[in-house]
């Protein structure tokens, strides 16, 4: 009796406790209505004041767009002077008339063409003309005697600021206006505003121009003041005004401002003021957007008041209908309690069945309130007290037990546990899944339904498993690291190889281009040579460069062998003629084609030249006087296919067994004496015999000391396909003049100052126009605003890249996308070129810049003979002997690739 007794006071002390917390919210929630209304007024006004701003923002769009019209006609009148080749009067107040019709919303008041007149020229300029230069400052008459002055030689008005020899540099206004706009080509420069004739206000438009003989600034007159009062009257809504304010442009300790349009400040009915900033040229406005409250009828108070006086009305709708369902709700739950208490009194031998078995079992009923479980579950729950633990327990209850033994790591929230509950209800009574407790055990979660409603959950400790698969994991992942390291130190010496090459080309360009230069000028015999012998050297590195390049591509399987038909004994009479012009004396070449040597053949040219020059090379290096012989012949094997024999001949220093043995082996010379006689990398014939063996053949050397070598090398005989034509080869000559058909307009990318000289000096030497900029996004700025018949660009740039700017043109609209693009840089690996023409490049040229191959370069992007090479000799006279480079030069180079190597090594220990 006495147990019914406190269930009935405990079950009314829940209800007066609802009953009081409900009435406690209805208030809250009337209250919140009151100042959601609130609240709502206030995101009225200021969804009132973003619609206005977003107007302000439209109409100072539209003042820009009438900017930019007045500075497209400008240029559009610059641009029709200049093709008509106007230099008249008459001819110019012609075109003014009808470029009054190309954009009816652009009216100028007048425009003219300045043009410079230095002070060297300005007696001649008076002369011409008839007249003195005339100044707008007051009654002075005459214009001062200055360095540079801009005087009006064509007009479409007679007076005023654009009458006729007015130097407009001696108005304040007008002189920073026509003086930046000469100084920044292709750019329309707004000037800051003027009094101009009866007290209007005129703002100057200037852009640099030309007429035949002669520069200056075509400019043009616009009444600012007109074209805000036509626009206020056309464009602005009810409740919006727009007053213009400029800044003053002098230097000064504090901002001038001088109201051009309204007043200065605001009027008292203005509720709020947007300012807005233009900054174009030389002017400096302020556009400064009055609202009142007549703009669209002001911010709107309905929804305000519909939320305070429904709000209310809910709030006390609603909670009354929670309160009779929290009251239906607590008598429920107090009959669920006494029934689960009735069902765990019957699950005793269940319980005891359950405890027996290693696995943990525990019944959960429809409403997630615990049933019966084992003993083995008391373990898997982080043995929970007995007052959490028990019939009737919530999930939630233990979750909180869980969280608070750390489960669910430090300090967890009760939105963790509500994520976790709700993760549990969503599985459903038919489900499995996995969880690791703070002790490191995995266990397995299989839920199974019962007829009735509720599941059975068996929980399985699988953590020996889960050690075993985590096991083999690691192992696995061992392996995948150590191939990534692998991978990484290969990686790494490619790409520090690839960016020393850069780096080092980058300077080169400056050597070769300056020595070229040179040659151009008339230079005393020695001095010529000594110009030659600096390209020589500079030449030697480049070669050593690229055979460091070839070793790092081959050591990593990225050089691939092409199979091509071609013409065999053209192939060996060229390099053998590159040699034959060297200029060396004392030394004669012989080329030996036996019977029978195939003539069409199918393999790889370019590595078959390459090998080639590099045992002729050798052969010369070794022998001071005497004969080279390079020899060809089909050579029967063993295997069904025939074999190609090419053989170098010297009769020079030889070479002696225990030499022999160590060739064709990377970074090796024969012995010391030999390099400190002839220097050298010991990089050639590595690369030879890397590419022999890559084409299928082999390589190898006969040597006697003291009677001369003979390096020779095969490759499988393969027949041509097709039809080859022979070409002659023509023995080089020492200069070549190269002719230009017809000068381009050309803008150049180049970040670095001395290349930049260098690039200006070979496109001034061949005749073409050019503009230089350096940064990608400059080009891409360049290209917009002016014509260009080819852009060469640089790859490696601040800012944005050259082959950034390529797809940024390649993305542009019409002709301006198609423009031919040739790539002048220093990354000359293989690879580099494939992302240049997947960029959109259409041609390569690499540094250091030899000219045969860029002016090739621009006459294939362009897609016609823009220069022809011209050979120069040395007439009847016989050619200076040029010496080969220096053992002081080889043993730079040397030392070169000592750091070059040594890089290397630190890179591979590091990864």
């Amino acid at each position: 009796m006495e147990r019914k007794w406190g269930n009935i006071v405990k079950s009314n002390a829940s209800r007066v406790g609802a009953g009081i917390l409900l009435a406690s919210l209805m208030l809250f929630g009337i209250g919140g209505s009151i100042w959601a209304g609130i609240e709502l007024r206030q995101t009225a006004k200021t969804e009132w004041l973003n619609k206005f701003r977003i107007d302000a923002a439209r109409l100072t769009d539209n003042v820009l767009f009438w900017m930019s019209k007045t500075k497209v006609n400008l240029r559009a009148i610059s641009s029709q002077v200049r093709a008509l080749e106007i230099s008249e009067q008459v001819q110019f107040m012609k075109l003014v008339d009808d470029a009054a019709s190309w954009d009816p919303d652009v009216v100028f008041d007048g425009v003219a063409f300045a043009q410079r007149v230095m002070r060297p020229e300005r007696a001649a300029f008076e002369a011409r003309w008839d007249g003195g230069l005339r100044s707008l400052r007051g009654d002075e008459g005459a214009a001062p005697d200055v360095f540079e002055a801009f005087a009006v030689t064509m007009s479409s008005v007679g007076d005023g600021v654009l009458s006729h020899l007015n130097d407009l540099t001696t108005h304040p206004a007008l002189r920073t206006t026509v003086m930046t706009a000469y100084r920044l080509p292709g750019h329309v420069i707004l000037g800051p505003t003027y009094v101009g004739a009866d007290d209007r206000r005129m703002v100057l438009v200037a852009t640099a121009a030309s007429v035949p003989d002669a520069k200056g600034v075509m400019v043009a007159e616009l009444d600012i003041t007109d074209f805000f009062n036509v626009f206020s009257a056309d464009s602005l809504p009810k409740g919006l005004r727009v007053r213009l304010i400029e800044r003053d442009s002098e230097a000064r300790a504090e901002s001038v401002f001088l109201p051009i349009v309204g007043d200065l400040t605001p009027g008292p009915e203005v509720v709020a003021t947007e300012v807005l900033r233009l900054v174009s040229g030389q002017a400096r406005w302020d556009l400064n957007w009055d609202v009142t409250t007549e703009y669209l009828g002001g911010p709107s108070d309905f929804a305000a008041l519909l939320v305070q006086i429904g709000g209310s009305l809910l709030s006390i709708l609603l909670f009354g209908t929670i309160g009779y369902l929290t009251f239906q709700n607590l008598r429920f739950h107090s009959q669920v309690a006494e029934r689960t208490a009735a069902l765990s009194q019957n699950s005793m031998i269940v319980q005891l069945t359950m405890d027996s078995i290693d696995q943990g079992f525990a019944v959960w009923n429809n409403d997630q309130r615990l049933v019966v479980w084992s003993r083995r579950c008391y373990d898997f729950w982080l043995e929970p007290p007995k007052d959490v633990l028990r019939v009737g327990m919530h999930v939630r209850e233990l979750l909180t037990h869980l969280a608070d033994a750390g489960a669910y790591g430090e300090n967890p929230d009760n939105e963790i546990i509500e994520q976790e509950y709700d993760r549990i209800v969503a599985a459903g009574e038919s489900s499995e899944d996995q969880f690791a407790t703070p002790g490191g055990q995995h266990v397995v979660v299989r839920r199974f339904p019962l007829e009735r409603g509720g599941y059975v959950a068996v929980y399985t400790d699988i953590t020996e498993q889960e050690q075993a698969t985590r096991n083999l994991s690691l192992a696995n992942d061992e392996l995948v690291q150590q191939r990534r390291k692998a991978d990484a130190a290969s990686q790494a010496k490619t790409d520090f190889l690839a960016t020393m090459s850069h780096e080092i080309r980058t300077p080169m360009t400056g050597v070769m281009g300056f020595a070229d230069m040179l040659l151009e000028d008339d230079l005393a015999r020695d001095s010529a040579e000594n110009v030659h012998k600096i390209k020589d050297a500079t030449q030697a590195l480049l070669t050593i460069i690229n055979d460091i390049l070839d070793i790092s591509k081959l050591e990593a399987g990225k050089v691939e062998i092409e199979n091509l038909d071609f013409h065999l004994p053209s192939v060996m009479r060229d390099v053998v003629s590159l040699f034959e012009g060297s200029g060396r004396s004392g030394l004669d070449f012989e080329l030996n084609l036996e019977d029978g040597l195939p003539e069409a053949i199918k393999s790889d040219p370019t590595r078959i030249r390459q090998i080639l020059v590099n045992l002729i090379g050798n052969a010369t290096k070794f022998t001071q006087e005497g004969v080279v012989t390079v020899s060809g012949e089909l050579q029967d094997s063993d295997t069904d296919h025939p074999y190609l024999r090419i053989s170098v001949r010297d009769t020079g220093i030889g070479m002696t067994q225990e030499t022999i043995s160590k060739l064709f082996v990377d970074f090796s010379q024969a012995d010391a004496s030999i390099t400190r006689r002839f220097e050298g990398t010991g990089l050639g014939l590595s690369i030879c015999r890397r590419l022999v063996e890559l084409m299928g053949g082999d390589i190898g050397v006969e040597s006697e000391f003291g009677q001369g070598s003979t390096f020779w090398f095969t490759v499988p005989y393969v027949e041509a396909t097709s039809k080859v034509l022979a070409h002659g080869a023509e023995k080089s000559s020492r200069s070549v003049e190269i002719k230009t058909s017809r000068p381009l307009n050309i803008l150049v990318a180049e970040d670095n100052e001395i290349n930049q000289v260098i690039i200006g000096e070979t496109l001034g030497a061949l005749k073409h126009e050019f503009h230089i900029v350096d940064n990608g996004a400059k080009v891409v700025s360049a290209h917009e605003e002016e014509d260009y018949d080819l852009i060469l660009m640089d790859v490696r740039m601040p800012e944005m890249s050259g082959l950034d700017a390529t797809r940024m043109i390649r993305g542009m609209k019409g002709e301006k996308a198609t423009i031919p693009i040739v790539a002048l840089t220093a990354d000359a690996m293989a690879e580099h070129k494939k992302n240049y023409f997947k960029a959109g490049m259409d041609e390569v040229a690499t540094k250091p810049i030899d000219r045969r191959e860029l002016t090739t370069a621009i006459n294939n992007a362009m897609g016609e003979e823009i220069h022809l090479s011209v050979a120069i000799r040395w007439g009847t006279e016989a050619p200076p002997v040029f010496s080969q480079v220096s053992n002081e030069v080889d043993h730079e180079n040397n030392e070169v690739v000592s750091s070059f190597l040594k890089e290397i090594e630190q890179i591979s220990d590091a990864n």
